[in-house]
């Protein structure tokens, strides 16, 4: 109880939360034609008492050509608050807000453009699932943002560093979101570098980090921090057109990291073609 009371007072602290990403940038989703189920727990700071083990994110998006150079990305997450032990708190099942995009540009080259949208679609009355949402998807948590809608524009870099496999991968842009309820619009620079191989028996291992920098009032986390860092570890391996991965984040700046010891992102994802 002690757990739920303090995401619930951390929740209400917040102001307007974003992020850059619509899908999660620790995944091999750059290429056409995916799709992707993500399971995203997050472990809370002092423990989790009455919080159960299918308390988490469950994230569906993919990726589908529709063009030589175009396709459409789409995004629909879902957070769920089970609870656990001896209590009288019910269960809870969110919608989070859904995203749309267009990713374009010659896929033979490094460099791509990613545009989109986020649709208003969360609720705010499950307010422990959104809680576990938010925390589930930092860096990424403005997909439970009640009454919210965003555009954001980016750019996609991709590219070997040698003919090992070693690789890096770039994303960055800007996001800019209007909360209609309490009038609240943020600016964000939202940013990601990773480093990672790809080996010939289908084995892809990374390290990076994301983050953003809010550019106005109303993209502070606080009274002071205008910032949010993360770090992550990730693994998959691919085996014909199914690539089951896992990856490790961890938060490294406040207010997350004072409530949020790490998330486990468990994750499958189908090539379809």
């Amino acid at each position: 109880m002690n757990t739920i009371r303090r995401i619930a007072l951390s929740l209400l602290t917040m102001t307007l939360s974003s992020g850059l990403f619509a899908q999660s940038p620790w995944l091999n989703n750059t290429e056409t034609d995916f799709f992707t189920f993500e399971f995203s727990k997050p472990n809370i700071n002092g423990g989790n008492e009455g919080i159960g083990f299918f308390s988490a994110v469950y994230d569906l998006s993919g990726g589908f050509a529709i063009s030589d150079k175009t396709e459409i990305i789409a995004d629909l997450p879902i957070s769920v608050f089970s609870p656990s032990g001896d209590n009288d708190i019910e269960s809870e099942v969110t919608l989070g807000n859904i995203y749309l995009g267009v990713r374009t540009g010659d896929r033979s080259k490094p460099v791509r453009g990613e545009f989109g949208f986020l649709i208003p679609s969360t609720s705010d009355e499950n307010f422990n699932a959104s809680a576990i949402g938010i925390f589930g998807l930092i860096n990424r948590e403005e997909k439970f943002s009640p009454n919210t809608w965003g555009l954001t524009g980016k750019v996609l870099v991709e590219n070997d560093l040698n003919d090992k496999g070693l690789f890096y991968r770039l994303k960055g842009g800007l996001f800019y979101l209007n909360n209609t309820d309490a009038e609240i619009t943020g600016l964000y620079l939202d940013y990601l570098g990773q480093l990672g191989i790809n080996t010939d028996e289908g084995l892809t291992a990374s390290v990076g980090i994301s983050g953003r920098t809010g550019l106005n009032d109303d993209s502070k986390y606080g009274e002071d921090d205008s910032s949010s860092f993360l770090f992550a570890l990730s693994a998959s391996y691919r085996s014909n057109n199914f690539e089951p991965g896992m990856s490790l984040h961890i938060p490294m700046d406040d207010p997350f990291k004072e409530i949020v010891n790490n998330i486990i992102n468990v994750s499958l994802l189908f090539h379809l073609n």
